[in-house]
C-alpha cells in the first residue's frame, strides 16, 4: 500500500550486491477500516472473505476462532496494540504471503511469530 523496495543481497565480505533492489510503486488496493467501535471480531465474521487489506480499529480487543479463516485474498492486516487476544485458530487457512503490520511487543507480534506470519512493526 506504500511504495518500497524488493529483497536485495549483497556480501558482507566484500560488499559486491549480487541482487538489485528495485522500487515497488504504490498499489490502489481498498482498504477495508472496521468500524471505531468495535470492541471484538467474532468467531468466523470474516471468514472466507475477499478483503485484501483491513485495518482493525484501535480498541478492539479480541480477535476470535476462524474471524478470517480460508480468506486468500487477504495479505495485510493492521492490528492495534489494543488488541489482547487473538483466538490461534483466527488467520487459519489465510494467503501464505499474509502480513501483519503490528506495534513492537504487542500480541499481534506475539501472534505473527507463533504461526510464522510475517511482521512488520509500525513506527
Amino acid at each position: 500500500v506504500t511504495t518500497g523496495l524488493t529483497e536485495g543481497r549483497y556480501c558482507v565480505a566484500c560488499g559486491e550486491v549480487s541482487v538489485v533492489q528495485s522500487e515497488v510503486p504504490v498499489v490502489d488496493v481498498p482498504v477495508i477500516t472496521l468500524p471505531n467501535n468495535l470492541k471484538e471480531i467474532r468467531d468466523q465474521a470474516f471468514a472466507n472473505n475477499a478483503f485484501v487489506c483491513v485495518e482493525i480499529p484501535d480498541g478492539c480487543k479480541q480477535i476470535g476462532s476462524g474471524a478470517f479463516e480460508s480468506s486468500m485474498a487477504l495479505r495485510f492486516v493492521e492490528i492495534p496494540a489494543s488488541v489482547e487476544h487473538i483466538a490461534s485458530s483466527a488467520f487459519i487457512g489465510c494467503n501464505e504471503k499474509l502480513i501483519i503490520v503490528a506495534t513492537a511487543g504487542s500480541k499481534a507480534q506475539e501472534y505473527a511469530e507463533q504461526n510464522g506470519i510475517c511482521c512488520v512493526i509500525r513506527e
